[in-house]
């Protein structure tokens, strides 16, 4: 088996591996097993309880590989308990991203099952200026859109026909929906194009767009 937890995060349940290992030595067929987990702001202390079980809304436990592509998840890595061959498979699987973790979970969902252990056994630090939560707009739109063209290629290969064609244009519409701003603000023509399919979903965006269309050459 396979443990993951990165240097910001750490585990608060002595028995965090044997109940895990239990899980996967009784039960063959699961490829990995993940549990719930809480998260701590380091900038002022505040911690969120259990946001697996306290906030399903924002963290689901239960996906698909079209649900879990199409949302762009988190199930908490630093819960993870892999079986080794599992992980090997989708290390060489893997493309080169800027998030290797959503790859490697999107592989061990298409490829086995997963098991959701409901208890609360880690804690995912969140650091000021960390990758995910950098405020410079700059590095959190190239984020946004490294991120937007990772969920289009890996709708691409592990989705196919009707299901693709509906991820991807869920995954276009999110983006363009929410990143329009952004793509505003940096002057990213290119990104302007493409957008104007997708800026009719609310008259902020149509504003937007038809502002920033006059810059364009």
């Amino acid at each position: 088996y396979i443990a993951f937890c990165e240097g910001d995060d750490y585990w608060i349940d002595e028995y965090k591996l044997q109940k895990q290992v239990d899980i996967l030595e009784n039960m063959p067929n699961i490829g990995m097993c993940f549990t719930d987990f809480n998260r701590l702001h380091a900038s002022n202390g505040k911690i969120e309880i259990s946001c697996l079980k306290n906030n399903p809304q924002k963290f689901p436990s239960n996906y698909t590989v079209e649900s879990w592509i199409v949302r762009a998840g988190y199930v908490g890595p630093m819960t993870w308990l892999v079986r080794k061959k599992l992980w090997e498979e989708a290390e060489r699987e893997k493309f080169r991203s800027t998030d290797g973790t959503f790859v490697i979970f999107t592989y061990f969902l298409w490829s086995s099952k997963v098991y959701c252990l409901k208890d609360t056994t880690a804690v995912y630090r969140i650091v000021r200026k960390s990758a995910s939560h950098d405020v410079e707009l700059a590095k959190r739109y190239k984020r946004v859109k490294d991120l937007h063209e990772l969920q289009i290629k890996l709708a691409e290969t592990y989705l196919t026909g009707q299901e693709k064609s509906n991820a991807s244009q869920t995954i276009n519409n999110q983006y363009y929906s929410n990143a329009l701003k952004m793509i505003v603000a940096t002057d990213d023509k290119e990104e302007l194009v493409n957008s104007r399919d997708y800026c009719n979903k609310s008259l902020r965006n149509k504003l937007l767009y038809v502002i920033a269309s006059f810059g364009l050459t």
